[in-house]
């Protein structure tokens, strides 16, 4: 496979979410996640350098905005019924009102663009 100067607008990645249950038990939701890709230039300005990526995506991201403006869409997100969920922004916002899936995602966002293995 050859490297292109030109990459993706969008890249997507697997996210996997710890959801707390009763007893002490975490069950991981697996969903995937289309993120934009942001330039290097993009991200300094929006979290400054490189160092810590994840620490400083996730402490500039307090209210999220960071987050909603990456994600882009997703697959295996499912509304009360069991039905795939669409994407949308207000279903985007109501996800990320959870912690653990913004931590979640944060860290997968940070993975991907340091070009890391993702776990499966």
């Amino acid at each position: 496979m050859k490297l292109s100067v030109v990459s993706p607008d969008t890249v997507d990645w697997p996210v996997h979410i710890p959801v707390p249950q009763n007893g002490g038990t975490v069950k991981r939701h697996k969903m995937t996640a289309s993120f934009r890709l942001l330039d290097i230039e993009e991200l300094r300005q929006r979290v400054g350098g490189d160092a810590d990526l994840f620490g400083r995506v996730l402490s500039s991201d307090a209210d999220g905005v960071f987050l909603r403006d990456v994600l882009v869409g997703w697959r295996g997100v499912e509304d009360e019924d069991g039905n795939e969920a669409p994407f949308t922004d207000e279903n985007r916002d109501a996800l990320l009102r959870s912690v653990a899936a913004r931590t979640a995602l944060t860290e997968a966002f940070v993975q991907m663009l340091q070009g890391r293995q993702a776990k499966n």
